[in-house]
């Protein structure tokens, strides 16, 4: 399971944020999560993993 916090996509916008807005700088990325899904996935069939939780350096957990 992989759980990404708060990423700058347009279901981001809206309950007061707007495209644009300054808090968005602190999402992940589109990018960081494909990342991630890319890493899962590459994992070997000998490794189990459970879950992912993906957070920005800049949001708060």
């Amino acid at each position: 399971m992989i759980c990404p916090a708060g990423t700058s996509t347009e279901f981001a916008i809206g309950a007061g944020r707007e495209e644009g807005s300054p808090e968005l700088e602190a999402y992940l990325r589109p990018d960081d999560v494909t990342h991630t899904v890319r890493v899962v996935l590459e994992q070997p069939r000998s490794v189990r993993t459970t879950v992912w939780q993906l957070w920005g350096t800049q949001q708060q957990s």
